[in-house]
């Protein structure tokens, strides 16, 4: 029995390892690996002093992942979130240079 177009196409994932993975060769030295669990596909549970935003960026990404949703879900909500984070630090970059005027 021939599979239907829909099965063969069935979704397309993306692994939360593979958005890390991209997110970090874009980062910084490639920081936010050092936040990142990859054997347990979450980021590593630590207070130590480092790189709080590359944290911050590994630890948003986890919390947008949906492992049950497909390749395109899992990018759009992993874009949004770190949009939503643009427009906040910017919002606190703004609010910091009005205090320079």
């Amino acid at each position: 029995m021939q599979s239907g177009k829909g099965s063969d196409m069935a979704k397309k994932t993306i692994s939360i390892n593979n958005i890390i993975k991209a997110a970090s060769d874009a980062y910084d030295d490639g920081l936010i690996e050092q936040y990142w669990e990859w054997k347990h596909e979450s980021h590593r549970k630590s207070d130590a002093p480092g790189d709080t935003l590359a944290k911050f960026i590994a630890i948003e990404l986890e919390e947008v992942y949906d492992p049950d949703s497909g390749r395109q879900a899992n990018l759009e909500l992993a874009v949004c979130a770190i949009e939503r984070a643009e427009l906040q630090l910017m919002a606190v970059k703004e609010a910091l240079k009005s205090l320079l005027a």
